[in-house]
């Protein structure tokens, strides 16, 4: 609204013409060639106005939208109907400011008058005119005028943004992808001057870059006032007002942070040579001594030879340990996953670990492969894999007293694979079941502490599980042993779905990203803000199945009838927290809470059909 303002050349003129409470106006008069006409523009005018008069009406309009005059005279017709009509008329060509109208009526209490106000006229006089209050009535509405003129400086001025308490830069965006308000962080950020003014500018103009381009990342790097390049973060909020939507981008700098994760990375680089390297020769110096390499040891001495190469491989885990930790938190652990028979790298994870188990007197074995698990494949990264099976089965021998056997079992169906190690040790009690997963997590008992560790094992696990596209679950009972099982679907069940169509509509860009990111390899997925954009699209409803979000999209019933109509015969999942469950599942709609449901179930729960975060089995 403000950008059009600005185009008419009105505030040029407002600015022009403000002289202190009071503005010189520009004055439209419509009436007809009569002496009361002459006195009303000669009154005018020797109040310092400029006036224009327009004996016709449609001519009046035309003038209206040429002029764009500050306060109009109508001299009132015979007929009230085309009054009222012309009114109306004004006030929709002016809707995005206000212009006053005054009518001129043929005589006091004349009937018209009481029409013109009663349809949204905002003033009135009678013949014969008084000069005293036509000075009068234009010394008021001068003021008012001058008001206005200073409200729309106000809120055009780059100084006055609401958000100019708030200290990262922020900055709003039209549907034409022009700025609408930019706070003060915003223009000292990319202008170098807080007085600066971003208003009307475009995204390309403001970071080089269309908005789609903008909003399909989340760290971007752009150029400040002085041309340095620096690394941003940006979040946005998407919104609609007047039916148009906004979007308001919060853009934090980043260049502080990435000097301290640079530090970080300087500092387990150090950790990784200064520490792991020196470790590997004290750990291979132990392991020749034990071996024999310089001669028999005396029994106590290979005895404190054994404990000390026992220890520091302890050592070596937990450096590796904090150095996958650091990686997995921090988004830069890259995963090479490829199609790979998981039987194999569980039978390499066992021989790896057969070791340990014979040091702790404890069996390892793999229960009897159907051929379908045997021949199963998977997305998976081999290395990280066979890691997550040694944290599961180290963490086993650990657990399982003398003489116990840990047993792996590989099950699979058409869709799944899960892969289970089970002990015989004193299981997980009841009250730390939730938080097995959970970084620097121990249960309280001391055979627990016994075993060491700073925790992060299972944690580690459980990030690098879901990471390559899997959950991982625990069972257990106290005193029965743990069963911790890993579930992964099988790659050609997404060979097979990679072509499906699916339509995720959200209000929220955010949701819409983060459900994209969970299906990308997976399926075709299409994701747009609303039904109507999805009608503008074209799309061809017999193929898709529908995720929505019922949230801002208008009246309930109606959006479910649009949905109906988008899906045709395919499933509806109404993915969201702010509606009910039962106003989704009364019409057959799928119900997928957005608090309580996990990536993998979702992915599952769309693609596979399984209804997993319904409770039913999925494998």
């Amino acid at each position: 609204m403000l950008e059009r303002w600005r185009g008419t050349g009105y505030l040029s003129r407002m600015n022009d013409h403000h002289h202190g409470n009071s503005l010189s106006l520009t004055v439209l008069v419509v009436a007809g060639a009569s002496e009361s006409c002459s006195r009303l523009r000669a009154s005018i005018e020797r109040a310092g106005h400029l006036v224009h008069v327009s004996p016709d009406r449609q001519e009046g309009l035309r003038k209206l939208l040429e002029i764009h005059p500050h306060l109009l005279f109508i001299e009132s017709s015979s007929g009230d109907g085309e009054d009222i009509a012309l009114i109306q008329e004004i006030r929709t060509l002016t809707k995005e400011r206000w212009v006053p109208i005054i009518v001129v009526a043929s005589r006091p209490g004349d009937q018209t008058i009481t029409n013109a106000v009663k349809s949204r006229a905002d003033d009135y006089l009678s013949l014969p005119l008084d000069d005293d209050l036509v000075a009068a009535k234009l010394r008021l509405f001068s003021r008012m005028a001058a008001l206005q003129a200073k409200s729309v400086e106000i809120s055009l001025s780059p100084g006055t943004s609401k958000n100019n308490n708030v200290p990262e830069a922020v900055i709003t965006f039209n549907h034409l992808e022009c700025v609408e308000d930019a706070n003060i962080a915003a223009r000292r950020m990319l202008c170098g001057d807080p007085s600066s003014d971003l208003i009307g500018r475009t995204t390309i103009e403001v970071f080089g870059t269309n908005l789609a381009q903008l909003l399909s990342k989340r760290k971007l790097t752009l150029t400040s006032a002085s041309g340095a390049r620096f690394p941003a973060q940006v979040s946005l909020s998407e919104w609609v007002e007047d039916t148009r939507p906004r979007y308001t981008l919060v853009i934090r700098d980043l260049t502080e942070q990435t000097q301290i994760d640079r530090m970080k990375d300087e500092f387990l680089a150090t950790v990784s040579h200064e520490l792991r390297t020196p470790l590997a020769s004290v750990l291979g110096a132990l392991g020749l001594l034990s071996a024999g390499a310089t001669g028999a040891l005396p029994e106590s001495a290979r005895t404190l030879t054994d404990v000390a190469y026992r220890n520091g491989q302890r050592l070596s885990r937990l450096v590796d340990d904090i150095l996958d930790l650091t990686k997995l938190e921090s988004d830069r652990l890259v995963l090479m996953q490829s199609p790979t028979r998981v039987t194999d790298l569980v039978q390499e994870a066992i021989s790896a670990n057969e070791t340990l188990a014979l040091s702790s007197k404890v069996g390892l074995r793999l229960d009897e492969l159907e051929q379908r698990a045997s021949d199963a494949e998977v997305m998976l990264d081999p290395d990280r894999f066979i890691q997550v099976m040694t944290n599961l089965l180290s963490n086993a021998i650990k657990h399982s007293p003398s003489g116990a056997e840990v047993r792996v079992a590989i099950r699979s169906n058409d869709q799944r694979i899960t892969i289970s190690v089970k002990d015989d040790g004193p299981g997980i009690e009841p009250n730390f079941r939730g938080r097995v997963f959970e970084k620097f997590s121990q249960a309280d008992a001391s055979d627990r502490r016994a075993q060491g560790g700073m925790g992060l094992g299972l944690y580690i696990t459980r990030m690098l599980v879901q990471r390559m596209g899997g959950k991982i679950s625990v069972e257990s009972s106290p005193g029965q042993g743990a069963e911790f099982i890993v579930d992964f679907a099988l790659n050609s069940q997404y060979q097979a779905l990679a072509k499906k169509r699916i339509l995720h509509i959200d209000f929220d860009l955010d949701a819409r990203l983060r459900v994209a990111r969970w299906f990308e390899g997976k399926a075709n997925l299409i994701s747009v803000a609303s039904y109507a954009q999805a009608k503008a699209q074209g799309l061809d409803a017999s193929a898709l199945i529908v995720i929505a979000n019922p949230r801002a999209q208008g009246m309930l019933s109606d959006f479910y009838e649009d949905l109906r109509s988008l899906a045709k015969n395919q499933d509806i999942f109404i993915y969201s927290d702010s509606v009910e469950e039962a106003s989704a599942t009364s019409l057959d709609f799928q119900w997928l809470s957005v608090s309580d449901t996990s990536q993998i179930d979702f992915i599952d729960a769309v693609l596979f059909r399984t209804k997993a975060v319904l409770g039913k089995a999925t494998a």
